[in-house]
């Protein structure tokens, strides 16, 4: 049976290009996520991301009554300063103060005028977690935010998915008389297709690292990651989940239902092919039913409550709706009944060749 595996395994990635694809969706995704509008949005100078550093490492994580203290004397002191500043500047220009008196004061407040602007997203955050009570804490949440809801659905992933089902179950149907050779050999019946299922999730799991990956790469080169065992109810998107979990077991869930996402594409593309023997109708149906889905139901969210896979590719939205569990249920039960089928499918046509 492992054999069968590994041999499905080099079909897909070494005989039919499977490898490269991989590779090019990765570069494709580190571009892609680099010129992201929503990362360009975030991004900070150096000074901004060094005053920023030097807050969080100082005040972060769980706020005590001498943090909340420190940080609202610091915005007195920010205030304060930038009133000082705005007075002397008025009087120089009235010429109530000469020059060397508005140098020597201003350079007294306008190091803390320019933290201004990166003190006041500090606070942001600040005020929000003093409202959380015990459920959140002060993090830079900014990296975390941009992971879990920078997730349009990604067409490019989506038809990777569906073309990796395909060409796993269609790999003999090029090849004249290939096809009902194997089913007449010893494993042929059975452990080869259970090979091809087998192949099929692995391979959903490389795509989704690969898509992972070049997520976690570019955000945390320009962002960094804070405490990934902080509640998730320390990012303020998450304040009404009702679970008490860590911002990493957020991740992990998201990364598994994107993963369950491909899969159920792949094998909704792998059944058409496997029943109709031809696959480019596997591919063709299953990415124009998925685009009529998602313009028919996506626009007001109500693709989250039917089980249909593109819906797993709004990840964070369906990891919070409130048909998370039941639609998660119902596509198993779908996968579960298609596989069943494919599966008798193809040991009747393979007795049909004994």
């Amino acid at each position: 049976m492992i054999k069968c595996i590994k041999y499905e395994l080099y079909k897909f990635l070494i005989i039919k290009k499977g490898i490269f694809l991989f590779i090019v969706y990765f570069v494709f995704q580190l571009i892609s996520v680099c010129i992201s509008p929503i990362v360009q949005y975030y991004s900070e100078s150096p000074k901004e991301k060094y005053y920023s550093r030097q807050y969080y490492s100082k005040w972060g994580g769980a706020l005590t009554q001498e943090k909340m203290t420190e940080i609202e004397d610091m915005l007195m002191s920010i205030q304060s300063a930038e009133n000082t500043y705005n007075e002397i500047r008025t009087k120089m220009i009235s010429e109530e103060i000469d020059k060397q008196e508005y140098i020597d004061i201003s350079e007294k407040t306008l190091p803390l005028i320019e933290q201004k602007r990166t003190f006041e997203k500090f606070y942001k955050n600040y005020s929000y977690c003093r409202n959380q009570t015990d459920k959140g804490w002060l993090i830079d949440d900014t990296s975390w935010r941009i992971m879990l809801f920078n997730q349009d659905v990604n067409y490019f992933l989506i038809i990777i998915a569906i073309y990796t089902g395909v060409t796993i179950f269609s790999a003999e149907y090029g090849y004249r008389g290939l096809e009902q050779v194997i089913k007449t050999t010893r494993y042929g019946n059975y452990k080869i297709f259970s090979a091809k299922i087998i192949c099929l999730c692995q391979c959903a799991l490389i795509l989704e690292m690969t898509d992972f990956l070049s997520n976690l790469f570019v955000i945390g080169y320009n962002f960094g990651f804070s405490d990934i065992n902080a509640p998730a109810q320390s990012i303020s998107s998450l304040n009404n989940l009702d679970f008490d979990i860590s911002i990493g077991t957020v991740i992990l869930f998201i990364f598994i239902i994107r993963c369950i996402g491909v899969v159920y594409f792949g094998v909704i593309a792998a059944f058409i092919s496997e029943i109709t023997k031809k696959a480019y109708i596997g591919f063709i149906s299953v990415f124009f039913s998925m685009i009529l889905i998602y313009f028919a139901f996506g626009e007001n969210n109500t693709i989250l409550e039917i089980a249909a896979p593109i819906c797993f590719f709004k990840t964070s939205e369906f990891l919070m709706s409130k048909h998370c569990f039941s639609v998660l249920t119902v596509s198993s039960a779908v996968c579960i009944v298609l596989i069943v089928l494919m599966t008798m499918h193809y040991k009747k046509r393979g007795k049909s060749f004994v």
